[in-house]
């Protein structure tokens, strides 16, 4: 261990103890999901070979709504997508 160690648990117990900011954090995950949705994909010839030298990756799915007869999301979920 380190010798340390109890005065970095302390500082951190502090930062633990203080109220978050929650108009920053909206504001920052608003920032980022619209850099990630308008972020151009990479050219083909410009892709990593390897997984390993990838700085990051976006997997995006998407589920049907429907399967035959039955529903795969609730009807508040499908109308709530529609409203994009």
């Amino acid at each position: 261990m380190r010798p340390d160690w109890r005065e970095i648990a302390a500082e951190q117990e502090a930062r633990c103890g203080k109220p978050r900011d929650g108009e920053a954090e909206r504001t920052t995950l608003a920032d980022m999901k619209g850099r990630v949705e308008s972020a151009q994909p990479v050219p083909e010839a410009e892709v990593p070979a390897s997984g390993d030298e990838a700085d990051y990756a976006i997997i995006r799915r998407q589920v049907p709504v429907r399967k035959g007869k039955w529903r795969m999301v609730s009807q508040e979920v499908e109308e709530a997508d529609s409203g994009r």
